[in-house]
């Protein structure tokens, strides 16, 4: 019913918050749209002896080992588990929730070498409360993430016509 959506409704209130998170949540996807605003860097130092090191991005693009001007390549973490992990420069990195982990446990000589990782932040949630929404994407999007919404809207009231004009 209507009473689902009224903004004059502490549940309906909830509702249209939900609707415009999941609009604006779904833009901020790497797959949907590569935003500048949430591009990211994150520098690692290499320890000798220690594979595995905390990660901030949200989704890694690429890993570049700066002290040899290449990129690691990428793995499953269960590929790299059918590898034997023994002490070297690394070459691949598999990542397992906040943490990636390298193929080659860093040696004495790899000791203070570097990795970027470049990547994206994790989407934003837009509202929280109707007095805290604020964007961290260009303003470009506002319509767009209004547009989401109101499809959602029409579409939670089984109106799929007025859905599709948005």
């Amino acid at each position: 019913s209507r009473d689902e959506v009224d903004p004059n409704t502490a549940a309906g209130q909830a509702r249209l918050d939900r609707f415009l998170n999941w609009s604006y949540l779904r833009i901020q996807l790497k797959s949907t749209f590569e935003h500048i605003e949430r591009m990211t860097t994150q520098t690692i130092t290499l320890v000798s002896g220690t594979g595995d090191y905390a990660v901030t991005p949200w989704a890694i693009d690429h890993i570049r080992y700066n002290n040899f001007g290449r990129q690691l390549r990428p793995l499953t973490r269960a590929q790299l588990s059918n590898i034997t992990i023994s002490s070297g420069q690394p070459s691949r990195f598999a990542r397992w929730g906040a943490r990636i982990y390298l193929d080659m446990t860093p040696a004495t000589a790899q000791n203070g070498h570097t990795f970027t990782i470049y990547g994206w932040t994790e989407p934003s949630v837009l509202v929280t409360t109707a007095s805290t929404a604020a964007s961290t994407l260009n303003t470009v999007w506002d319509e767009v993430v209004v547009a989401g919404a109101a499809w959602r809207g029409w579409r939670s009231l089984w109106d799929h016509i007025k859905a599709d004009m948005y």
